[in-house]
């Protein structure tokens, strides 16, 4: 109290208010228009003219101000390290626009990628309705009035992507990676990440099509977390894009492909089954319970629950004996055949889902299993 210590004291639980940052925003990153021919090169063109002009504006300042600073010496080469990393950041920022530009392919993973994350966004994080339950209110791509907050790139997300792009098409760059770790929690890493997803499975699958007219792909993004909590919240969160990722390709199959565009999760079997028959007795058994042990509880398209009711199961069907059929209960849904979601190790193998999510454990244990290296895409020995 005024200056002056009056209390000392231990907790079991320290807390201390970490103030939340804002990230700096910058008009004009409108997914929907940048999901639009008419539109994007345009607002490419005035990013690469005005914001890299704003940023590299921003650097200078900071070495201005590095000059008058009074710190020693290691910590002046430490910050003119990191101005230098500012520099080099500019410079891939402004040579993925190009990439854009030029590759005609690249400009279309991107449209893509820009309609996914929106209509995403859109879906993410509606209330789980019942199936007798009126349908959740979904705003249209199209009907900004109702958007809300959502719609628009923070200026940090799109730059991460557009940086990641060279070496994601593998053109002559740096091989870098970019680093998104200093956002803080709820700043919008997840959804920068899972939209440089959806640009490099958008444009893999643009590039894959063989002299026969086939598409050849496989797993293209592998997603690796330390926690399996963590793990379940990431793969709800990217579910719901992929289902939109694979609407746009369901309209574009001439481009896209005919396989679905799915997502798998393999984690530790406590979570999910080894292979399909563990997952059909468990399906059998729960109409006993009326508790489904699945982790899918709801489609992650239209929020509609999958459940049991009265020992009958409302969006999952048994297969042959032999498996399950997870799918969107409601006859309206996109989804209502079969959700692009593999959850079984069997299933993950088999299939080879354009996303797989996994945890630093099971990845641990990639030397003991033979199947598990179908997930790098090699299918033989």
């Amino acid at each position: 109290k005024n200056g002056e210590l009056i209390e000392v004291f231990s907790s079991n639980i320290p807390v201390y208010e970490i103030k939340n940052s804002k990230p700096a925003s910058y008009s004009g990153l409108d997914m929907l228009d940048l999901s639009q021919q008419s539109k994007a090169k345009e607002i490419l063109e005035d990013i690469n003219k005005n914001l890299i002009k704003d940023y590299d504006k921003w650097i200078k300042n900071q070495e201005i101000e590095l000059k008058i600073l009074d710190i020693n010496s290691n910590d002046r080469i430490n910050l003119l390290k990191n101005l230098k990393e500012c520099l080099e950041a500019k410079e891939r920022i402004s040579e993925g626009i190009q990439v854009l530009m030029k590759d005609s392919n690249a400009l279309k993973a991107f449209m893509y990628m820009n309609k996914a994350v929106l209509d995403q966004q859109l879906r993410y994080g509606k209330n789980i309705r019942d199936l007798d339950e009126p349908l959740t209110n979904i705003p249209e791509i199209n009907d900004k009035d109702n958007w809300g907050n959502k719609g628009k790139w923070r200026t940090f997300q799109l730059a991460f992507i557009l940086s990641s792009i060279p070496d994601t098409i593998k053109t002559n760059s740096s091989d870098k990676s970019t680093d998104l770790l200093w956002f803080p929690t709820g700043g919008g890493k997840t959804e920068a990440y899972l939209g440089l997803t959806a640009f490099t499975i958008f444009y893999f699958r643009l590039i894959s099509q063989n002299s026969e007219g086939k598409f050849e792909t496989g797993v293209l993004v592998l997603m690796r977390y330390t926690l399996r909590l963590l793990t379940l919240q990431q793969f709800q969160r990217a579910s719901t894009l992929i289902c939109s990722m694979e609407r746009i390709r369901f309209k574009n199959k001439d481009k896209l492909g005919d396989k679905k565009i799915s997502i798998g999760l393999w984690v530790g079997n406590s979570l999910t089954s080894k292979n399909s028959k563990d997952d059909f007795k468990r399906a059998n058994d729960a109409k006993h319970t009326n508790i489904n042990p699945f982790i899918v509880k709801y489609c992650p398209y239209c929020s509609t629950s999958i459940d049991i009711k009265n020992g009958r199961w409302q969006g999952l069907e048994t297969v042959k004996k032999k498996g399950i059929n997870i799918k969107c209960p409601d006859s309206s849904c996109h989804f209502n055949e079969s959700l692009p979601i593999y959850f079984t190790d069997e299933s993950v193998y088999k299939e080879q889902p354009d996303l797989v999510l996994g945890t630093v454990d099971k990845f641990a244990l990639l030397p003991f299993y033979d199947d598990a290296r179908k997930i790098f895409n090699k299918n033989d020995n």
